[in-house]
């Protein structure tokens, strides 16, 4: 009778142990199920990160609601040999200055400065960012965008006298 006894009490341990794992498998099945949902239901990331100053861009608000006219966006790229376009005009006021960054350096110095050379704006991008956005109102004159440790990576900004009319 006792090897009996040892079998059923085995037997109800083993029993056991399965519901457990059985319990555990699905329990792991459904949290993984439910983060797949949560991650295909999220609004996707850009596949390249784009850093940006902390103000809001112009022409929004922070509900969403548009309050301005669309600014226009002025582009330029930073590679291995400096900036491509090297000279940008626009109408003075309201832009968005996107720089993509091609240049493969471990960290870039943006700086912005006016025909006298005072420094009006500079940023710090590591090359985990690979476009910087930055709102800018310019008035009337010439202004250069350079990258601090290369001195020859210029890009010259000529803001025309009148502002655009929309």
């Amino acid at each position: 009778m006792s090897d009996q006894t040892n079998v059923i009490s085995t037997t109800k341990i083993n029993a056991h142990r399965i519901r457990k794992g059985l319990v555990t498998i699905l329990l792991v099945a459904f949290v993984a199920l439910l983060g797949v949902f949560v991650w295909r239901t999220s609004p996707q990331a850009p596949s390249a990160p784009i850093a940006t100053n902390s103000q809001l861009p112009l022409g929004a608000s922070r509900n969403g609601i548009a309050t301005q006219m669309p600014v226009d966006i002025v582009s330029t790229t930073l590679g291995s040999n400096g900036f491509t376009p090297t000279k940008i005009n626009h109408a003075a006021g309201s832009f968005r200055l996107k720089v993509n960054n091609q240049s493969k350096q471990a960290e870039i110095v943006l700086r912005l400065s006016n025909a006298s050379g005072e420094k009006l704006s500079e940023v710090t991008v590591t090359n985990k960012v690979h476009a910087w956005v930055g709102n800018f109102e310019l008035g009337p004159g010439a202004y250069t965008l350079s990258e601090a440790g290369h001195s020859k990576w210029t890009c010259q900004i000529t803001i025309a006298g009148s502002k655009r009319v929309e």
